[in-house]
């Protein structure tokens, strides 16, 4: 079978989930199955993605690009996005096609989208409904996305599937006591801490991070910190914020680290906060229940069926319920080896031989359509 992998995110945003998790897939196909990729975008790039697999450069043009695909022989095509800026060529093409879909912040709760102006969101809204018409399947990375795709851009249910997306289980997982330690060194981490992993956005609710911390900081007798790992959180918002609450010196704020510290990061963690307001699927939430550390989240959109029972779920703007829960883990050591072990559970399901399987599964199914 011959797909063909749009990857023209990768090259915009290499270091978005959605890219990151794209590029693994990519080389998971090729290592576990014998499909024959073929990675289509518009222009050289330097990501090692493009040595493993053929290669293809088209055209941005409408009438053109459609032309150029047709002529790759493919059995489908799959996007990791739903590609309204193809509009008018995806209604041209011939070439089966699957879109996956990871985001709909600009359907749902655009008032938390902090990085697409209205009139961008409006014609991108507006084309992506179009787009949707002529895609042959979907992929949606939780049920809360299915819904959306059903309910908010009329796609018929039976040619959306819910595929949840993996982690990497070698490397966020339980860790050897000297492993933390060193990691923890490595940062200056020489206290507890409670852990955020996160982009500064509207999205992620930050004030409600440091409120709530604000808040088991004046309730507690020991030495803790919180410890937030993510880009964009250097800014005076921030720094206001925290002289505000006296903070100063109690909340430490790194980059994105290499995924081998943050599985030490999360090991470390007397629990993960993560108050979310829009979640679609949500990584940080399994990769912390993978690495043993506790969660407690937002109980918003997808955040349910990703934790299931092992994770404590707070309205997102009740303060009151965050801290009391966290507070809870930090002083009942039986609740919080009880939430560890349904956590490590739970995040078993989200592994990426299964998926790879999936993903298979799906390339069969649709490319019958063609038959």
């Amino acid at each position: 079978m011959r797909i063909g992998i749009c990857t023209h995110y990768i090259d915009k945003y290499p270091r978005s989930a959605p890219s990151l998790y794209q590029a693994e897939l990519i080389r998971k196909l090729i290592k576990k199955t014998n499909l024959e990729i073929v990675l289509i975008h518009h222009r050289r790039s330097s990501h090692s993605i493009y040595k493993f697999a053929e290669e293809v450069l088209i055209s941005r043009f409408p009438y053109l690009r459609e032309k150029e695909i047709e002529r790759l022989d493919l059995d489908l095509i799959h996007f990791n996005a739903i590609p309204w800026s193809w509009w008018p060529t995806i209604i041209k093409l011939k070439t089966l096609s699957i879109a996956t879909v990871h985001g709909t912040i600009h359907w749902d709760t655009p008032h938390l989208d902090d990085y697409t102006p209205l009139i961008l969101r409006t014609v991108k809204m507006r084309l992506e409904k179009q787009v949707a018409k002529h895609i042959t399947h979907f992929i949606a990375v939780s049920k809360y996305v299915r819904n959306v795709l059903i309910n908010k851009l009329n796609v018929p249910k039976p040619k959306v599937e819910v595929i949840y997306l993996p982690i990497n289980h070698d490397v966020f997982k339980p860790l050897d006591k000297d492993i933390v330690h060193k990691v923890k060194v490595k940062y200056g981490i020489k206290t507890k801490y409670i852990l955020h992993v996160s982009n500064f956005s509207k999205a992620k609710n930050p004030n409600a991070t440091i409120k709530i911390f604000s808040n088991i900081k004046r309730r507690i007798d020991e030495e803790i910190q919180l410890v937030i790992v993510g880009s964009k959180w250097n800014n005076t918002h921030v720094v206001k914020m925290i002289n505000k609450f006296g903070l100063q010196g109690y909340i430490k704020i790194l980059e994105w680290l290499p995924q081998d510290d943050l599985s030490a990061l999360y090991n470390g963690a007397e629990v993960l906060l993560h108050p979310s307001l829009h979640e679609t699927f949500c990584f940080p939430l399994v990769e912390g229940m993978a690495s043993g550390c506790p969660v407690v989240a937002s109980n918003v959109m997808a955040v349910p069926e990703i934790a299931g029972d092992a994770a404590i779920l707070c309205d997102p703007h009740d303060y009151e319920c965050f801290a009391e829960n966290i507070l809870n883990l930090l002083k009942d050591s039986s609740l919080r080896k009880e939430m560890i072990k349904r956590g490590l559970q739970r995040a078993r399901r989200f592994d990426w031989d299964d998926h790879v399987d999936k993903i298979l599964s799906i390339y069969k199914k649709v490319s019958k359509y063609g038959i």
